[in-house]
């Protein structure tokens, strides 16, 4: 979404998507009191119970507020460890996303995507996203003294491969 007039698009969409996915209906909403959730219309045609939390009370969203945060730590350390412009910051997000998805809640002890599709998900095709790695520059004639990596290639920069050594 660019601009929150989009909301009513993208919440009717997420609803027939998780109807036609998982076979459930949506039964409740929950929102923050926002500006851009009330659709009594939508929500009474599809016998959905609009919840809402008070204003200024950040605990009543502490769920929300603490994945929020768990998702832009992530994003952080990866941005910062890969050396990713922070531009790209939606991209790696989303990617976070993904993998928050798939891996093993301690709690629960299943993955969210197993807890949805009742079966293992496939991580097979993940690759590294973006690491700390070392580029060989060992030339001919250089001293034992003379730097023989460059540090902090990012692994999506095709102009240096890199090489363990």
């Amino acid at each position: 979404m660019k601009i929150k007039a989009e909301t009513r698009e993208a919440i009717s969409s997420f609803i027939n998507l998780i109807q036609n996915q998982f076979n459930v209906r949506v039964k409740i909403i929950r929102s923050n009191n926002g500006s851009e959730f009330p659709y009594k219309d939508l929500y009474n045609r599809l016998s959905i119970i609009h919840q809402t939390s008070c204003i200024d009370t950040l605990w009543q969203n502490f769920v929300v507020e603490r994945k929020h945060k768990h998702i832009f730590n992530v994003t952080r350390s990866l941005i910062f460890q890969s050396n990713i412009p922070e531009s790209c910051w939606s991209v790696v997000v989303i990617h976070d996303v993904h993998l928050i998805n798939k891996v093993l809640a301690i709690l629960r002890r299943k993955s969210l995507y197993e807890v949805f599709y009742n079966k293992l998900p496939k991580l097979c095709y993940l690759r590294v996203f973006g690491y700390l790695c070392f580029a060989c520059t060992i030339e001919r004639n250089i001293s034992k003294l003379d730097q023989r990596v460059k540090t902090n290639v990012s692994s999506l920069d095709t102009k240096v491969a890199p090489k363990v050594i």
